[in-house]
């Protein structure tokens, strides 16, 4: 069972409309949003509010670690899923991916979450959505055009819509023991099973 652990959010509210997405329409193009772990946990998968224009190809979602400056620097992890399957046009679906090996999140360090799809051009695109809020200072937006050689930072006044999750795993099944009780004319009987 995923548990859900940092996320975009809005006054506290989880996002469901978007006001409009960024195009990645170019094999090199990349976007970018920070996030500052609110917890120490394994992250083994991120949802993003993404949608397609005709058939991109596949798509890869990254965690990276961030440079003083606070642009996308080491790539921690990544995972990969089929931009042919997102939902088209502005029907906006929240795609789950998995990464290749999870990697350990530390509580108030700051990361990247970025997308690109090498197949992408004019034709063939996909948007990640955003919503207008005036974001804090360490959850920046990036953009590079040139395969993550190098970032530029997008408007402070909008978040990208994304999600990371954990990989719970309940106890297993402890030991128990069962007993059957039984109240009859005044007697108390009890008996393992």
């Amino acid at each position: 069972m995923a548990v859900l652990h940092d996320s975009y959010a809005v006054d506290g509210v989880f996002p469901t409309d978007f006001d409009n997405g960024a195009q990645i329409n170019a094999g090199l193009d990349q976007f970018a949003q920070n996030f500052i772990a609110a917890g120490s946990y394994t992250l083994v998968s991120i949802k993003l509010p993404l949608t397609r224009s005709n058939n991109p190809g596949n798509f890869y979602v990254h965690l990276y670690s961030i440079d003083g400056s606070g642009k996308p620097s080491v790539d921690l992890g990544s995972g990969i899923s089929s931009g042919n399957t997102l939902n088209s046009g502005t029907s906006v679906g929240w795609r789950e991916v998995t990464l290749d090996t999870p990697v350990a999140v530390v509580s108030g360090t700051e990361y990247s979450i970025t997308i690109d799809c090498d197949g992408a051009n004019a034709a063939n695109a996909i948007n990640w959505w955003f919503a207008y809020v005036a974001s804090p200072a360490q959850e920046e937006q990036w953009a590079s055009t040139d395969g993550a050689t190098s970032w530029t930072q997008r408007s402070a006044n909008y978040g990208f819509g994304f999600a990371t999750y954990d990989n719970f795993a309940p106890p297993s099944a402890r030991d128990t023991k069962k007993r059957l009780i039984s109240v009859a004319e005044d007697a108390l009987w009890y008996e393992d099973i």
